[in-house]
């Protein structure tokens, strides 16, 4: 039985309804039957609390979506893009508890979400690649995981439009390539940046760097991933984590480094640096963990 004749078969018989609480339960009802999982018919959508969290606003729109289970099996449908009110989708589980098989590909409605601030898809099955439609609609996203899913292509053009996000984690989606810095220096609030485990090709660090005022976190890997460290890493004095491995650097590593003093770990381990390690190292107070392989 297919998961929309599963759900019109749960919305039969249904009274009181007006039409903008049965499409609500319509789109909600299609994504729960298709990955898997029956709705309580006994209790409003607002109040379900188990595998699948919801949570709503006062005028019972939904706004909050969490998949907390890890056995959900089937795909996300483009029903998601009905659910306006969307603030919070969470459907990843905790990278120890293994890969549900939430499979297909990113539904292009998401682009029809722009409440959403929260969306987590990461350690599912995901294919494809990210939509266009992942743009300004989306202008109040802050934090957006994909990691660890089978994407592949590029990054599309319209997301560099998405200058609210704080956190944008894309590692171990060994299959996504293209370049990566042209989006993200048009996200001034950055401050965890995840590309590890990916096929970027791109600047290791671009030199306006420094416009990532914000940045804390960054994780970055990949043999097409080339260039130089530039000096204006300097500028970047929230760096706290930097963990750059198997990437294709020429050059030193520049005496700037030392002004980041707010890191705390430094990780360049098979990057291609050569020459000499920098005195300043020695200004990093806050530093607790340092690895500086093949220099």
């Amino acid at each position: 039985e297919t998961s929309l004749r599963s759900v019109i078969k749960w919305l039969i018989g249904k009274e009181g309804l007006d039409a903008v609480a049965l499409k609500q339960r319509y789109a909600i009802g299609v994504l729960l039957f298709s990955v898997g999982v029956r709705p309580d018919e006994k209790v409003h959508e607002c109040d379900w609390d188990g595998i699948v969290e919801v949570g709503c606003d006062d005028m019972s729109q939904v706004i909050h979506i969490h998949m907390k289970d890890e056995s959900f099996v089937g795909t996300l449908p483009t029903e998601i893009g009905m659910l306006s009110s969307l603030e919070y989708f969470n459907a990843s589980i905790p990278e120890d508890r293994g890969s549900r098989t939430i499979g297909g590909t990113i539904p292009t409605e998401i682009g029809n979400l722009e409440k959403l601030g929260v969306l987590d898809l990461s350690h599912n099955k995901l294919k494809g690649t990210i939509p266009p439609t992942m743009d300004h609609r989306l202008s109040n996203l802050s934090h957006l995981s994909l990691m660890n899913n089978v994407l592949s292509g590029t990054i599309p053009p319209g997301f560099k439009q998405i200058s609210s996000l704080r956190t944008l984690l894309l590692g171990d989606n060994f299959n996504l390539g293209g370049p990566i810095w042209e989006h993200v220096l048009s996200m001034p609030n950055l401050e965890y940046l995840d590309c590890y485990h990916t096929n970027i090709a791109d600047s290791v660090l671009p030199s306006k760097i420094e416009q990532l005022t914000s940045l804390k976190i960054l994780y970055l890997n990949g043999k097409n991933l080339h260039g130089t460290l530039p000096s204006s890493i300097g500028l970047m004095s929230n760096l706290e984590d930097v963990f750059i491995h198997d990437v294709g650097l020429l050059g030193t590593i520049p005496s700037e480094i030392g002004l980041c003093t707010n890191l705390k770990q430094l990780l360049l381990m098979k990057t291609g640096i050569n020459g000499q390690i920098p005195t300043s190292i020695g200004m990093l107070t806050n530093l607790v963990f340092l690895a500086l392989e093949g220099i």
